[in-house]
């Protein structure tokens, strides 16, 4: 692959086409300024999921067979509408505290279905947890709280996000969203007054 500034550059074997598609897909900026107003972009929960197959794929290449994932989502909650990116700090982390601490390596879950009104989408991992998550002041959680403070300002009241140890052992994030979607292949824009 050729940089625009002529550099070349080469990626490991396999890496090159889940490096390209990664860029595809989140070619697009996540937000920025129309008339004044901040543009947030939304994709389905599909297209939400290809790329955390991509990044997942790139970490499969580190990891190889410690790197265990399942992903249960239902069709019908594929089709729903969910800020892009909101998952990939949340897999990042279970990839980081789960997986590669640990020589056996690690599994991560993804499952996502319509509750109602609400989406639902839960990520957990069978990783040691965390002794405490509200006494995290070491620079760690950084991506939990950024993407708890977007769905908050995206969604107000009508989110819910929550971490917490599961039993035996592991971590588990629970997303509640409102199930909004669209049949329409593009992705789909909201306007947030600034």
């Amino acid at each position: 692959t050729t940089r625009t500034d002529g550099v070349r550059i080469r990626y490991p074997e396999g890496m090159s086409w889940l490096v390209g598609g990664a860029l595809r897909l989140t070619g697009t900026p996540d937000s920025g300024t129309v008339s004044g107003r901040v543009v947030v972009q939304r994709v389905t929960l599909a297209q939400e999921t290809d790329a955390t197959h991509l990044y997942l794929g790139i970490e499969q290449l580190r990891f190889g067979e410690r790197l265990r994932v399942h992903m249960d989502i239902t069709p019908e909650a594929c089709t729903a509408l969910v800020p892009s990116l909101i998952l990939q700090p949340l897999i990042e982390n279970a990839v980081k505290y789960a997986v590669s601490r640990r020589e056996e390596g690690g599994t991560i879950r993804i499952q996502a279905r319509r509750d109602g009104d609400s989406l639902v989408i839960v990520i957990d991992d069978d990783g040691p947890g965390c002794p405490n998550f509200a006494e995290r002041k070491d620079g760690h959680g950084v991506g939990l709280a950024n993407t708890r403070e977007r769905l908050s300002v995206l969604y107000g009241a009508r989110q819910d996000f929550s971490i917490g140890n599961r039993a035996p052992r592991g971590v588990q994030v629970l997303i509640r969203l409102p199930f909004e979607s669209t049949i329409v292949e593009k992705s789909t824009n909201i306007e947030i007054a600034a």
